[in-house]
């Protein structure tokens, strides 16, 4: 059995089109959710900037078990077992975002692991308590994945992509993180 830490955002403020929009996906991507077995379903509200980094120290506070799952709300899990889902290797694992092309991450001096990015968000399989200190979010960042990252690989930890599951991203190129900048 998993948490699910459902991320549903306020989207009040954006233009009509593109708040039915991503209340749509938003409501869609719940349902795939609530009919999953295994899965205990907790929505998180929130709204603006900040809410990219304050969702994930809630999540982490309120999760009970050592491993607990962040979702995005415009993020449908595809087939898999999420209500086992774990992280492996990594401090957070994310399911494969379909239709995005991820390639692999090569930095200097450093030997990736399978799976292993310099980012991940969407769906994320996450370890509870690797981060015991949260780095503010950047003012010039599209948000709070890589500061995470950075931050997590910093403290010795990895992360990367899950190798069997994956989430089709409903909002690919309609985040509301960079239309709000």
């Amino acid at each position: 059995m998993r948490t699910v830490f459902f991320c549903a955002a306020d989207y009040t403020d954006l233009p009509r089109q593109l708040m039915a929009f991503r209340y749509a996906a938003q409501n869609l991507c719940r349902s795939a959710w609530e009919m999953m077995p295994d899965i205990e379903l907790v929505v998180l509200r929130g709204k603006g900037r900040e809410w990219q980094r304050n969702r994930r120290i809630q999540a982490d506070h309120l999760a009970t078990d050592d491993v607990y799952i962040l979702a995005d709300d415009d993020m449908l899990p595809l087939d898999g077992d999420w209500g086992h889902a774990d992280p492996g290797p990594f401090a957070i694992a994310s399911a494969y975002p379909l239709p995005a092309v991820i390639h692999r991450w090569t930095p200097p001096n450093h030997q990736p692991l399978e799976g292993e990015h310099v980012s991940v968000g969407g769906i994320r399989i996450c370890k509870r308590g690797a981060m015991s200190e949260w780095p503010e979010m950047d003012a010039q960042s599209n948000g709070y994945d890589a500061i995470q990252a950075e931050w997590l690989r910093h403290k010795g930890h990895r992360v990367g992509y899950h190798p069997r599951l994956k989430a089709l991203h409903i909002g690919e190129g309609r985040s509301t993180v960079w239309i709000s900048k």
